[in-house]
């Protein structure tokens, strides 16, 4: 974060939080931090799924199309987004964006 050039007063809780709660409390203290200064949809959606929370990241995926972000152009090629991949809303929402997706196949 220091080499991208974040303010040091954010920096500095995040570290605290990584050393107290580890990569689970660091990444708590980043999805709040996000929440509260209005971050894109898309950036709190990745903090979401990190923490596991892949029904929050879904919807503010949707969010994210809505805005149109321009990151979203990303979403079938960045290893971020692999734990939703093959999820039917997933698809979804890649199909509606004209983005290769996995099909999935009915039983």
């Amino acid at each position: 974060l220091e080499l991208l050039g974040q303010d040091p007063k954010l920096v500095d809780p995040l570290r605290q939080a990584w050393r107290k709660g580890g990569e689970r409390g660091f990444l708590e203290l980043k999805l709040r931090m996000e929440t509260e200064s209005g971050d894109s949809p898309l950036l709190i959606a990745r903090t979401k799924l990190r923490l596991g929370d892949r029904e929050g990241a879904l919807l503010l995926l949707e969010e994210s199309l809505r805005r149109r972000e321009r990151g979203l152009v990303y979403l079938a090629s960045s290893p971020v987004w692999t734990p939703l991949r093959g999820e039917p809303r997933f698809n979804a929402l890649l199909e509606r964006m004209g983005l290769p997706h996995q099909r999935t196949t009915k039983p």
